[in-house]
């Protein structure tokens, strides 16, 4: 799906499944197996997504694509399921009997974002057959019906084989982005709406995936004093809840202790969170050297993806209102959370329209960027935190901002931001981190 902005730009998410999110039509469901009813948006939802992600739409389209989706679907988010199983799809059911674990299916029953990500695995069977066959996987699946009509054994054993690993392959990925979903949040995927498949299919993104196994003391780290700091800059308090572990409501909280949104404080016998009463928007600086990276321990990390992973983390604890992207002049454009990790638009950096537009919004603001800019005297929004990443000095137009404690360095290590000389003198003044003056006079 193409989003038009109001210089004519657009930006573009690189999954395609985006372009058909206005079909308002329900899927059917008159040739599936698994006849339970599933709400309009959320069945919906299912279909374009799967269908737009497979690469097998002629075979699909043969058997009824709609009604096989939502069986896969179906297969992972119904407890007790209403089977009506037509001769002609007995190759279907066998299909999601070998899939099918009953452990698995206990964490999926009823969580729609859950049940997704499972079912998109079961398409990824037919995806690979077809691969494999081409337009002659129909002949191999009516061969194979046949013989399951019959009793009789499997016409073709090669194929038989191939579709037990396809499946036991499927069954092995289910477990693991269940695992790691899991990891990731402690909400997303769990509901029972559409949006919760929204929040799967970002949640999946592996470029998500591979921030979040990096050594988790040092993202912990910048994730927690990013949102303290952004909240303390604002003059909104984080509320401490200390209680004792024998009467904390919450048995799961303190054995996953480390799966917290956010970093969880505790010793001894004391479970310790904080609640913020605060909420932002968050404007991610999307210009050419976002691209640029710096490292994490010895991981290379891009500055645009953990400026994502930020916002991302800030919606999985509610904190996140709206998300917006930016680049050169009058390019800022807000995205949906969906498309957290896909959009891009690309281009230079203007700072000033996200202080502007969140000065008109009156909303507490959080803007990343690597402070490759200069901003006019009239831009300053007591309510606006920024957060430069590997940036050895920041312009004087952001006097206001460094005086105020609301510019925060980030290299690995974070900075407070101090006014200091120019390195090449000329007597001017700059904005820098106040370790690099600390390695200085060292």
């Amino acid at each position: 799906m193409r989003y038009s902005l109001s210089n004519g730009r657009n930006y573009w998410n690189t999954q395609s499944f985006y372009q058909n999110d206005g079909m308002s039509a329900r899927p059917s469901q008159a040739r599936s197996i698994i006849k339970n009813h599933v709400d309009r948006d959320v069945a919906s939802t299912v279909y374009q997504r799967l269908y737009n992600k497979s690469t097998a739409k002629g075979f699909l389209n043969q058997h009824g694509a709609s009604s096989l989706m939502l069986d896969a679907f179906n297969h992972w988010y119904q407890k007790g399921k209403d089977y009506d199983i037509q001769p002609d799809k007995y190759w279907w059911h066998s299909l999601l009997q070998k899939v099918d674990n009953h452990l698995l299916q206990f964490a999926t029953n009823g969580k729609t974002g859950f049940s997704y990500a499972a079912a998109s695995h079961v398409i990824e069977i037919i995806n690979k057959l077809y691969k494999e066959y081409g337009d002659g996987l129909k002949d191999k699946i009516e061969e194979y019906n046949e013989a399951l009509q019959n009793g009789k054994p499997a016409p073709d054993e090669e194929f038989e084989k191939k579709l037990d690993s396809a499946s036991n392959s499927a069954k092995n990925r289910i477990r693991k982005d269940l695992d790691n979903m899991e990891k990731n949040s402690n909400t997303a995927g769990k509901g029972n709406d559409a949006v919760s498949i929204e929040m799967i299919d970002m949640l999946i993104d592996p470029r998500l995936s591979k921030l979040i196994n990096i050594k988790q003391t040092g993202i912990k780290e910048f994730l927690k004093t990013t949102i303290d700091r952004a909240t303390e800059s604002i003059s909104g308090k984080a509320i401490i809840i200390e209680e004792s572990i024998f009467d904390s409501e919450n048995i799961d909280d303190l054995i996953n202790i480390e799966n917290f949104a956010h970093v969880a404080l505790y010793d001894d016998l004391t479970t310790r969170t904080k609640k913020y009463n605060v909420s932002f928007d968050v404007y991610i600086d999307d210009s050419g050297s976002m691209d640029s990276r710096f490292y994490l321990g010895d991981i290379p990390v891009v500055y645009r993806n953990l400026a994502r992973m930020l916002a991302f983390k800030l919606l999985d604890m509610q904190l996140l209102r709206d998300c917006y992207l930016f680049s050169h002049n009058d390019t800022l454009t807000k995205i949906k959370h969906e498309h957290l990790f896909s959009a891009h638009i690309g281009g230079g950096t203007d700072i000033a329209q996200c202080v502007y537009n969140a000065q008109k919004t009156g909303r507490p603001a959080i803007i990343v960027t690597d402070g490759w800019d200069r901003i006019p005297k009239d831009c300053y929004y007591k309510d606006c935190f920024i957060l430069i990443l590997d940036c050895i000095t920041a312009d004087i137009s952001f006097k206001k901002f460094a005086e105020n404690k609301q510019i925060l360095f980030y290299d690995g290590e974070f900075s407070e931001a101090v006014i200091a000389d120019e390195q090449y003198g000329n007597g001017r003044k700059c904005i820098q981190p106040a370790k690099s003056l600390r390695t200085e006079a060292a």
